[in-house]
């Protein structure tokens, strides 16, 4: 019986599908081919000088979104709410607004419109979180409450068809916390993990021990400061891109999960001068006198959050990557570099299949809130005087040399 049986087996591995293959594309400091750049022309720009109230945003959180018409959204979570404009900057309508009722928020984190129409908002206050959920005509359909069982979900993306979720999810176990960048669907099981990093929780019988504040807010800005923080993207055909800030490795999966490829570039190291060092500092020190609770902040001087700063292990050396966003063609696009003190980032270009095309420059922070539909790309511009101004750009890709 073996002996017919083996060949049978034998034959049978010449025919059988193989392994899925994961390959590694790994690349230099410049392209293999002529560099190419992304050339951004202003179309739109709106902001405080354009209007009433409708046109001030502010909050620690803030994004810009867009419909297939033509009109962008732009979550103001200082004011809990979305202000809709049409595609000239006309103000139409307000979204929401603070509250705790139907179609009203109470800590607005993030608002994405889908493909069909349908949108989808995330609240995230201490334990509290919900989705509010839109109809494609933008109507409130129904609020759903998260059960945080352990863990609390936060910052939180939406794959195009709904399927996958990312976000930030921290796991508690007694006076210890895990926090990750996950991947997950409706039931919040995880498919993928990232950026796993252990922290202690507040004690709160130490609220005005100045030294124990000093080694607490630190050990939280190591995960920062270290290139520990994850990050997530999801291209228009549901793909999904991950990486950690220490590592210029990006990892990419089908719609499945199934991991597909990885991409690797070599990269001068990238540093920072005391200027970005101390523009840091106070960056630090404005978002955390917005968290903290106003009984401390007579206790912490910029000596103290400098001490944080530099305890926590920032310094002059740069982390390669500080985002991901796709393209609708699904280029993928790599936050390599931003500028403290010139407020320019450097974004590396990527094809869909892997090869690195060139890079460009922007200005103004604008990269971290760029969002590209319609065949134009959206984004919220910081301007010197501070001033929150929402902008529409034509885009290009050009060769870098014209």
């Amino acid at each position: 019986m073996l002996k017919i049986l083996w060949p049978a087996l034998w034959v049978a591995t010449l025919f059988a599908t193989p392994p899925h293959q994961i390959k590694t594309i790994t690349h230099g400091h410049e392209p293999d081919q002529p560099a190419q750049t992304l050339v951004f022309t202003e179309e739109l720009r709106i902001g405080p000088d354009s209007g009433g109230d409708e046109y001030i945003w502010y909050g620690n959180v803030l994004q810009i979104e867009a419909d297939a018409a033509g009109n962008f959204y732009i979550v103001d979570s200082g004011n809990d709410r979305i202000a809709v404009f049409d595609k000239q900057g006309k103000f139409v309508r307000q979204i929401g607004g603070r509250g705790e009722g139907p179609d009203e928020f109470y800590a607005l984190v993030y608002f994405h419109i889908f493909k069909d129409g349908h949108a989808v908002a995330f609240q995230q206050q201490n334990f509290r979180t919900s989705y509010t959920h839109y109809n494609d005509k933008l109507e409130f359909q129904k609020l759903e409450k998260v059960h945080n069982e352990g863990r609390l979900i936060s910052a939180v993306d939406f794959s195009e068809d709904g399927k996958w979720i990312a976000g930030y999810v921290t796991y508690f176990d007694g006076t210890a916390e895990t926090r990750k960048r996950e991947v997950f669907a409706a039931d919040t099981k995880p498919r993928i993990a990232i950026g796993d990093f252990p922290l202690q929780r507040f004690d709160v019988s130490r609220m005005q021990d100045k030294k124990y504040w000093l080694s607490f807010l630190s050990a939280r800005l190591s995960w920062y400061a270290k290139g520990k923080r994850g990050f997530i993207a999801f291209d228009r055909d549901n793909h999904c891109y991950t990486a950690v800030g220490e590592r210029y490795e990006i990892t990419c999966y089908n719609a499945d999960l199934q991991q597909t490829m990885v991409i690797e570039r070599n990269y001068k190291p990238l540093v920072q001068g005391e200027a970005e060092i101390e523009i840091a500092v106070q960056e630090y020190k404005e978002d955390m006198m917005n968290q903290l609770p106003a009984s401390v902040h007579e206790m912490f001087d910029d000596a103290f959050y400098r001490k944080v700063v530099e305890t926590a292990g920032y310094g002059a050396r740069k982390m390669p990557v500080n985002g991901l966003t796709t393209m609708e063609d699904g280029k993928l696009l790599v936050w390599h570099d931003y500028n403290r003190k010139s407020r320019v980032s450097r974004v590396d270009i990527f094809n869909p299949q892997g090869a690195y095309l060139g890079w460009f420059e922007h200005p103004n922070n604008g990269f971290k809130h760029m969002v590209f539909k319609n065949g134009l790309a959206y984004t919220l511009e910081t301007t010197e005087d501070g001033d929150i101004q929402a902008v529409r750009y034509r885009y290009e890709l050009k060769p870098a040399s014209s």
